[in-house]
């Protein structure tokens, strides 16, 4: 067997097993990995999940299908909205909407929302 400091060093290298390094134990159990990580991503599963309710709480029926959720990253939302009516409407709602997300999903720190422009199928575009 190699000396402790030349396993380590293989180890590092990402290397696995060797004739001089075997395994020390076999594969790891999907069931293990899956578990592992379910519940390293489960609070933002958990977050994403609110944030969709919360989502559903404050925008208009009317508006939902022209505008979607697209990311949370640094305290910023982004949101992507069909040009025109839709993207000045919640363009006008957008501190509105900061504050509501800040009472009814407090977890997700939301400080700023930013519009993007969504591209709608030509047949979706006639009914704005």
């Amino acid at each position: 067997m190699k000396h402790p400091a030349e396993l380590y060093q293989y180890k590092r290298q990402g290397l696995t097993a060797s004739p001089d390094f075997p395994r020390e134990s076999g594969p790891e159990p999907l069931a293990n990995l899956v578990g592992r990580f379910l519940k390293e991503r489960s609070a933002e599963l958990e977050q994403n999940g609110q944030l969709l309710d919360v989502w559903d709480k404050i925008i208009p029926e009317s508006l939902r299908p022209y505008c979607r959720l697209d990311g949370l990253r640094n305290g910023i939302l982004s949101i992507k909205a069909a040009s025109g009516p839709c993207f000045y409407q919640l363009k006008t709602m957008s501190d509105e909407m900061v504050r509501r997300f800040h009472q009814l999903c407090p977890s997700a720190r939301i400080r700023k929302i930013r519009l993007l422009p969504l591209s709608l199928p030509a047949e979706e575009t006639t009914l704005l």
